[in-house]
């Protein structure tokens, strides 16, 4: 058994073969996603799903695991090495350092689920025009974090955050697709929306704000060090940025989580 592991991670590239070939680790990566995709639709299809509106949800919903929960892995481990941890202090931490080879292959894996998710959602005419915005948003921000190639740490900050509550909340958006389908109960539905707004509303906005905004802006804007000064000034406000426009769609979310319990409340109340 630990032969058979050993020659099976032995065949996977390494995080400096990744860094080294950037135009092919993203396509490998667009096309891994697209088979676990594809499984996935195959999957629901066999446990009797046929509603291709639902099959679309839940395959996507179930790719978008098999992302998080590896970028979250990554993302705390090279965080974690060097040398954050949840709580801080965060002084001796350097976000604007050069980038790692392990930083490159994270945000490569990242965006090569960005790539293709946004082209599932423009290929199914999808009218999610948040999580579209976000996507484009964080191709943008991760691009040009590798063609300054530096701030990769920052990168894995974000992602680690934002990424966290992604199984919670792609289980909630399963459950609203069952429901409108009639094959998940309202309580099951119920339960998974404050169980996101429990996972989300911590992390966005409260840790953002104070383990991201604060921190960012004082290392890149206000006491820029020496690595931060090689990052174009633009770039640096534009990085700063992201993470407010972050708490500004959560709060679009969030408010259009809670007015849709209160429809969904009031309407089974005038059924009674």
């Amino acid at each position: 058994g630990k032969r058979a592991s050993a020659a099976v991670f032995s065949m996977l590239p390494t995080a400096q073969a990744i860094a080294d070939a950037p135009i092919l680790s993203h396509a490998a990566f667009v096309g891994l996603f697209w088979v676990i995709w594809l499984v996935a639709y195959v999957v629901c299809h066999l446990i009797g799903v046929r509603k291709q509106k639902l099959v679309n949800i839940m395959a996507s919903s179930l790719t978008a695991y098999l992302h998080a929960i590896p970028m979250c892995i990554f993302c705390f481990h090279l965080l974690n090495a060097r040398g954050w941890t949840p709580l801080g202090p965060w002084d001796a931490v350097d976000f604007t350092g050069v980038n790692t080879a392990g930083e490159v292959a994270a945000i490569s894996f990242c965006q090569g689920f960005m790539i293709f998710d946004t082209l599932m959602m423009w290929y199914q005419r999808s009218d999610e025009t948040l999580y579209q915005l976000h996507h484009v948003g964080v191709l943008i921000h991760m691009t040009a974090c590798l063609m300054i190639g530096r701030g990769g740490l920052h990168i894995c900050l974000c992602a680690l955050l934002g990424e966290m509550t992604n199984p919670v909340q792609n289980t909630w958006i399963i459950s609203c697709s069952l429901y409108q389908d009639q094959m998940a109960s309202h309580s099951v539905r119920r339960a998974l929306t404050w169980a996101t707004l429990g996972v989300l509303c911590p992390v966005r906005f409260l840790y953002i704000p104070w383990a991201m905004i604060a921190v960012f802006c004082r290392c890149m804007l206000l006491s820029p060090g020496e690595g931060a000064l090689q990052i174009p000034l633009g770039v640096r406000v534009l990085w700063c940025f992201i993470p407010v426009a972050v708490l500004a769609g959560t709060v679009l979310f969030v408010k259009g989580l809670l007015e849709g319990e209160m429809v969904r409340r009031e309407v089974k109340s005038k059924s009674k």
